[in-house]
């Protein structure tokens, strides 16, 4: 069993949906449906109940909860003893990339908007032209 499963079950009770979830958590609703279908198997037998409107946790899934919040709590110590990982760390300064316009609207923009929203210090520039000049 995995430790993080039961994060996500966690998430889930306190979001009612699996894209909640998802997005709470800040990965794939698919990948939440499969680490909760893992968990299950586990478990033999069901942690949620799957409505249109969203989640709902069986009595299996309520008498895991208790231990779903003493290993989030013991992963945040563990995140707090260790620090903040060089990768995690906020970046700051300039990032200027120069793009073809079509390519730069349509695929550079928005993961550069994603840089920037993890990196609110980071100062971002697209620089387009209908053709790249040397």
């Amino acid at each position: 069993m995995r430790a993080d499963d039961l994060v996500i079950l966690l998430e889930i009770a306190r979001c009612g949906s699996l894209t909640g979830a998802a997005a709470a958590l800040g990965i794939n609703h698919a990948t939440v449906s499969r680490r909760i279908s893992a968990l299950e198997a586990e478990m033999h037998g069901s942690v949620l109940v799957r409505h249109v409107q969203g989640c709902q946790l069986t009595e299996l899934g309520s008498s895991l909860l208790e231990s779903c919040e003493q290993i989030e709590s013991a992963l945040r110590r563990v995140h707090e003893i260790g620090g903040t990982p060089q990768a995690q760390q906020s970046l700051s300064g300039l990032v200027r990339v120069a793009s073809t316009h079509a390519f730069g609207s349509y695929y550079i923009a928005p993961l550069l908007a994603e840089l920037h929203s993890m990196n609110r210090n980071l100062t971002v520039e697209l620089v387009t032209s209908t053709r790249l000049t040397a």
